[in-house]
């Protein structure tokens, strides 16, 4: 392309009409090699892409079929309540309703509660439990989705987990025995895996997202994961590794304008190219690593331990059996 920039990312030659077109084509490029882990493949399709057949062996390896969301009762009548959920107002049948119990306003509730029994008056107002299906299968592009059966996580900051697996018949398997280990540990969490054929090997195909009060399950995690023998060994080198194939970062804390909502791997992708693309640029001083790390100092980022935020605490992990 006559006058067009350039950038590489080892082999893969990189062009755009501008800076800022340069700039996102090598955060993509960046994202799938050096996150990811993803190899040169030709028509993969988009991240989108769905697949009902490995999303079956996904709802059958799920080792439970509902989650609980509190909100609060809107209106009751003819058996059903009316909750709000995500912001919008829905009528649901009273059954998948649990009144949380009164004076606490902090209090949760027992994990062997069944919905249905609203243990107070119904009144509304009340906060309320509502059971929901676990599995989400579209809301994450190219990942089938699940939130534990006692709940999303709510607190922050959110730890991640990534999980390496280098082929679609390994996870079933793993799914399994990660879910199973959390629901054991009864904890609220969010995970979701990679959902086509074509979006693996990944070194981010299995997700787990832990509250701080669940951040102790990642050794839950971990014995799981290793204990299946079917992860791949590497991790991405923007996590911290605490085993072949299983590495921790932390949830990006930027609000700068067109920052927010970045995946993790979005983040420190974006950033590094921002730092590449920039010192590259006329005028520019310093060395490469000065500017790659000088970006990701911006972006709120250690640039020594990139799987921390500025701001984020320091991980320390237990031993589990």
């Amino acid at each position: 392309m006559p006058g067009a920039l350039e950038a590489r990312v080892g082999d893969l030659r990189i062009e755009g009409s501008s800076v800022d077109e340069v700039r996102h084509r090598l955060a993509t490029a960046l994202y799938e090699r050096i996150h990811a882990g993803r190899p040169d493949q030709e028509g993969t399709g988009p991240r989108s892409l769905r697949d009902t057949a490995t999303e079956a062996l996904l709802a059958g390896a799920t080792p439970h079929a509902t989650t609980r969301v509190r909100s609060r009762r809107l209106a009751s009548e003819d058996g059903t309540a009316v909750v709000e959920l995500d912001g919008v107002r829905v009528r649901v049948p009273e059954g998948q309703v649990v009144d949380v119990p009164v004076p606490r306003a902090d209090a949760t509730y027992p994990a062997d509660a069944r919905a249905g029994d609203t243990g107070g008056d119904g009144a509304v107002g009340r906060e309320v439990l509502v059971e929901l299906a676990s599995v989400r299968a579209a809301l994450s592009p190219g990942f089938f989705l699940v939130d534990g059966s006692l709940g999303r996580p709510t607190g922050r900051p959110l730890l991640r987990v990534y999980l390496h697996i280098a082929a679609v018949d390994h996870a079933p398997a793993v799914w399994r025995a990660v879910l199973t280990r959390l629901e054991a540990a009864e904890v609220p969490y969010r995970a979701k895996i990679s959902s086509s054929p074509l979006l693996f090997p990944r070194r981010d195909a299995l997700v787990v997202y832990l509250p701080p009060d669940s951040w102790h399950a990642v050794d839950e995690v971990i014995a799981a994961g290793t204990g299946t023998g079917l992860l791949g060994a590497e991790t991405s080198p923007f996590t911290h590794e605490l085993a072949p194939g299983i590495g921790v970062a932390w949830e990006p804390e930027d609000d700068r304008p067109g920052r927010r909502g970045m995946s993790f791997g979005e983040h420190r992708t974006m950033a590094v190219a921002t730092g590449l693309v920039g010192h590259a640029l006329p005028g520019a001083s310093g060395s490469r690593e000065e500017a790659v790390a000088a970006a990701l100092t911006e972006a709120g980022v250690d640039p020594l331990r990139p799987g921390r935020g500025l701001r984020s605490p320091e991980f320390h992990r237990r031993e589990v059996a």
